[in-house]
């Protein structure tokens, strides 16, 4: 009979963990494909202002608090208040007596007790001077000790960083970063772009230059997008506003994660980087 009750009593702990287990991969499982959508309204004319909403909740600018509860009443009662002046003169009365009689005990107090200070200070003075001289010297040798280490001349950086560039194994593992994050911006970019701007760099040239960019970005031909430059005007200005709208899944970012992890050429990068920080 007790072997049977234990066994029971095994069985419903083993079915309660299971259960928890269960809900709690059910729950990652909705975190990683349940998409999270995000909205923010940047806009420009005399003042900046920016908003971002994630999930329809508001994170930036955090709105301000209300307070629970109300003012504090104030409560007038007259005879109360004559009761308490009346207690507070007593007090002060006594109070001038007992200093009046404690002030003279203590300035002899007073001057025996600077006597000895001035005695300790003296001492002290002396044993900081010898402890602060010996420190500075110590601490001198610590710099430059740390200072013949780290020292590195710019000529061996540029080269190390040349030998770093041109090794194939490391321009592979940038591309594989490279075609990761466009993997992660083409599932979890912005969706939905609408735009109004008007701008000028005050150099018709430069502001040629800028257009010439903006007119490779997929989002300045769709037709929400409006971008205006102005090539007459002689200061700069940028006036206009952006919406943009979108959601992230997080299973997306894993994935790429995970593949960056699997592969050896960052796996060897991030170790290089490991032993230059030490």
């Amino acid at each position: 009979m007790m072997l049977e009750i234990l066994l029971l009593i095994l069985k419903i702990l083993a079915a309660v963990l299971l259960g928890i287990l269960g809900l709690f991969l059910c729950l990652v499982i909705l975190l990683m494909i349940f998409p999270i959508c995000y909205h923010v309204f940047v806009s420009y004319e005399s003042e900046l202002v920016c908003r971002v909403h994630v999930c329809g909740l508001q994170l930036y600018p955090k709105k301000e608090r209300r307070k629970l509860f109300g003012r504090k009443k104030v409560k007038h009662a007259t005879s109360d208040v004559a009761s308490e002046t009346k207690d507070k003169k007593t007090v002060a009365e006594t109070r001038d007596e007992a200093t009046n009689k404690s002030e003279n005990q203590v300035e002899h107090e007073e001057t025996s007790n600077i006597q000895d200070e001035n005695a300790k200070l003296e001492e002290n003075h002396t044993s900081q001077k010898h402890t602060s001289e010996k420190s500075s010297k110590v601490s001198k040798n610590k710099k430059e000790q740390k200072g013949a280490k780290k020292h590195v001349p710019l000529k061996e950086l540029l080269t190390q960083i040349k030998t770093e560039i041109q090794d194939t194994s490391n321009q592979q593992a940038l591309k594989h970063v490279g075609k990761e994050l466009l993997y992660i911006l083409r599932h979890c970019g912005p969706r939905r772009v609408k735009a109004d701007a008007a701008f000028s760099l005050g150099d018709p040239a430069n502001t040629g230059y800028v257009t010439a960019v903006l007119s490779v970005c997929p989002f300045s031909y769709h037709k929400r997008c409006s971008l205006s430059p102005d090539f007459e005007a002689e200061q700069l200005y940028i006036r206009g506003w952006i919406d943009i709208r979108g959601h992230v899944q997080l299973f997306f970012p894993c994935v790429s994660g995970v593949r960056l992890l699997m592969d050896r050429n960052i796996r060897s990068v991030l170790h290089k980087v490991q032993q230059i920080k030490k």
